[in-house]
């Protein structure tokens, strides 16, 4: 007889994935709009650095970006945002992984069971 218990995981899987995936594209988005803030924040900065003319070669302006960077709150605070949501993304798509292969087994399991009812 097949296991019913089996049967509702398997239909309920599918949606349970594309919650996921759906949730990992969110995080993803978040990700590229976050990227793009610190973008901006290093394009204003540049732009600040190649008007100082108190700064006289490439060595000097690599030195007050860096400076300037670790000096800003909000540079940190964009950086620690990224930090944490790299990790939110990695832990995202391992579990969309790990439902994937429980799926995959749940499958082999059903089929398994129908095997053995026809033998």
């Amino acid at each position: 007889m097949i296991n019913t218990a089996v049967t509702e995981l398997l239909q309920e899987y599918p949606s349970l994935i594309h919650r996921l995936e759906s949730e990992h594209f969110d995080l993803d988005r978040e990700k590229r709009s976050l990227l793009n803030r610190i973008e901006l924040f290093n394009s204003e900065l540049e732009l600040e650095i190649a008007f100082d003319s108190s700064l006289r070669n490439e060595q000097m302006r690599k030195a007050q970006r860096v400076i300037s960077q670790k000096a800003s709150k909000e540079y940190q605070q964009l950086t620690d945002a990224l930090e944490t949501l790299e990790s939110r993304i990695s832990r995202s798509l391992l579990l969309i992984q790990c439902r994937r292969r429980e799926f995959s087994v749940l499958k082999l399991d059903r089929q398994l069971e129908i095997a053995k009812i026809r033998l």
